[in-house]
């Protein structure tokens, strides 16, 4: 009796611990929430609002931002940051690829390889001076947003 009674602790114990490691995986892996309450620098409005006023005002861009959580989650996290904040994570990101170059000679070649075709391939779809157009489009668009907010 004493040897099941054992082994059924164990088990149990062992059954407990993998579903706490499942559960702080999958919460992990989940996107992290911006609270709708959240300022949004250069505004005087929550994310709440933001969000609102872009689905009024450009209900395409909120569509493709909406369609799931983790673009969401990015979209949210984005607008909460200061220009400063966005910079210095920039500047952080191109020194890990750098670093990861510098490990990774191999793999960093073939990915510069694909990454050229990929662009080839882009550059006759559009013209740089369309994506330039377009980017300036939409960042007009942002800062429209962001001086309304308010209303909504």
């Amino acid at each position: 009796m004493k040897h099941s009674l054992a082994r059924t602790l164990v088990m149990t114990a062992a059954g407990v611990g993998a579903a706490s490691v499942l559960a702080a995986g999958a919460a992990g892996a989940a996107p992290a929430k911006t609270e709708p309450t959240a300022h949004v620098p250069g505004t005087q409005c929550s994310v709440a609002q933001v969000e609102r006023a872009l689905a009024k005002e450009d209900p395409a861009m909120w569509k493709s931002i909406d369609k799931n959580d983790k673009s969401r989650a990015r979209f949210e996290k984005r607008i909460t940051q200061t220009p400063e904040q966005r910079k210095a994570q920039r500047e952080q990101r191109k020194a890990q690829r750098e670093q990861w170059k510098k490990n990774h000679p191999e793999q960093a070649k073939k990915r510069e390889e694909k990454r050229a075709e990929h662009k080839k391939a882009q550059q006759t779809k559009t013209t740089p001076a369309q994506r330039a157009q377009r980017k300036a489009e939409r960042k007009a668009k942002m800062e429209q947003i962001k001086t309304t907010c308010s209303k909504y």
